[in-house]
């Protein structure tokens, strides 16, 4: 009993085993565009002549 009850799992977790590799892989892939150069932005002030005062602006 214990023997049959104990195949059954042990054949799921090897089908289960299986997907996970492409998955894997494609996350390996994605992970190559992931990387993008970092925006930087910094605030900067400047004279608003409409406003007649300094705002602030964000200079990319």
């Amino acid at each position: 009993m214990f023997s049959a009850s104990a195949k059954p799992p042990t054949v799921t977790t090897k089908e289960i085993h299986m997907p996970p590799t492409p998955q894997r892989s494609t996350n390996g892939q994605r992970q190559t565009p992931a990387p993008q150069p970092p925006r930087r932005r910094r605030r900067q002030r400047f004279w608003n002549p409409r406003a007649h005062r300094w705002d602030w602006r964000w200079v990319y």
